[in-house]
């Protein structure tokens, strides 16, 4: 097919399914027919009139790659939603702040977490301070909670009891 500076219509029963302009857009003109490819046209893109699909229907999976610096998931051109940096940190963002990212070493969150439960193995520690000044941990056997700052270690409360577990 030549196309020159033409517009090829592909009709069917007289109604165009299909443009190819020159630059050579493609463009299927009604809502909810999907451009299908493989042999079995398991990999689909459509418009329903309101959202936009690519959707893996076969028994494959539906995977993005990228030899460049990451794959990147955008509100327009400008906003990001996640970003998937090769080899990389996986971050993740809210109104364009990143709020989540993956580092070699775990992961940063940044502003406010809520969960139901934190749950940490024997020995491991849960950290508090620029200099990691407050440390609360069990070892299997006990429990510690220890202050190496500079300052004191401050329990208040309008009530204190300590009680033997057993009781």
């Amino acid at each position: 097919i030549s196309f020159g500076t033409d517009i090829q219509n592909f009709n069917t029963a007289g109604t165009t399914r299909m443009t190819i302009d020159a630059d050579g857009h493609i463009n299927i003109p009604a809502d909810s027919k999907k451009l299908k490819i493989g042999a079995s046209g398991d990999l689909e893109v459509y418009h329903d009139g309101s959202n936009s699909y690519v959707a893996e229907v076969g028994t494959g999976n539906l995977k993005l790659t990228s030899n460049g610096a990451a794959v990147d998931i955008q509100k327009g051109t400008s906003e990001y939603l996640g970003r998937f940096l090769t080899d990389g940190a996986v971050e993740l963002y809210h109104n364009d702040v990143k709020k989540f990212e993956t580092t070699a070493t775990g992961a940063t969150i940044t502003g406010t977490l809520t969960t139901d439960e934190i749950s940490l193995g024997d020995s491991e520690e849960i950290k508090f301070g620029n200099s990691d000044d407050l440390k609360i941990k069990h070892n299997g056997n006990n429990s510690f909670i220890s202050d190496s700052g500079t300052g004191a270690l401050l329990l208040t409360t309008d009530h204190f009891k300590v009680l033997n577990p057993a009781m």
